[in-house]
């Protein structure tokens, strides 16, 4: 039997195909700007999303005392710095980064597995739950988008501490508000440096989603590895 209470997924790009959506919202903001979009470019732009998001959580990236809300303004300085060339002011990357975050939502796509993975593990009863970096005006919607909302008991939002994974405070939240030890959960992601490290660093094993077969470096310990997701229902 497992010794699993709750199983928590990430959202993006591990129960939704967030690559799609973000370079379908990218299109959306390159329209508006008249440049023309290409997958290059769109591929160009997660790149450097990505790793504004690691800068971020490596601690590598300077924020104001008096900033208010921290994910809004995150949010808006990647755009601002992407389209650092055109040397917009921040208004303006705050008003392209809420055209991007709109645009997010009319391109939402399941992983492969991800509904049948859930349905298989509320039918052996787990606690299931989502704990995502994401936007959480977004996360009900994807979720019923793809119609798993209902095999969903928790939903934990970095915006709802204040504090991103891999941070502690997000855990802390995270194993109370799904009254379980840290014995009790299995984190599952498809990032390293998030999710994986998340957990290294809070004594929660985890399940990295590798379905590109990347090479795992030696820095990460990951409880189990996956290349699908139905593949955590015969691990369990």
């Amino acid at each position: 039997m497992s010794k699993y209470k709750v199983i928590a997924f990430d959202l993006d790009d591990t129960l939704i195909e967030d690559t799609k959506s973000r370079k379908f919202a990218f299109s959306k903001v390159s329209e508006f700007l008249e440049i023309s979009y290409t997958e290059k470019l769109g591929d160009s732009f997660v790149q450097f999303d990505n790793y504004f998001w690691d800068q971020w959580q490596s601690g590598r990236i300077t924020v104001p005392r008096d900033t208010k809300d921290l994910a809004d303004y995150l949010r808006a300085l990647r755009f601002q710095q992407f389209y650092e060339a055109l040397s917009i002011d921040f208004h303006t990357a705050h008003s392209l980064y809420e055209m991007y975050t709109n645009s997010l939502g009319e391109c939402i796509v399941p992983i492969p597995g991800a509904r049948k993975t859930l349905e298989t593990l509320n039918h052996r009863n787990y606690i299931l739950a989502v704990a995502t970096n994401g936007v959480k005006k977004l996360v009900h919607h994807k979720l019923d988008i793809v119609n798993v909302s209902s095999l969903i008991s928790f939903i934990i939002c970095a915006e709802d501490i204040g504090e991103s994974k891999p941070n502690p405070l997000f855990y802390e939240y995270f194993l109370n508000k799904c009254n379980c030890t840290k014995e009790q959960a299995l984190l599952i992601g498809a990032s390293l440096t998030s999710d994986i490290l998340g957990g290294m660093k809070n004594g929660i094993d985890t399940c990295w989603y590798n379905p590109n077969h990347l090479p795992l470096p030696p820095e990460y310990n990951p409880t189990m590895e996956i290349d699908n997701l139905l593949e955590l229902t015969r691990k369990l």
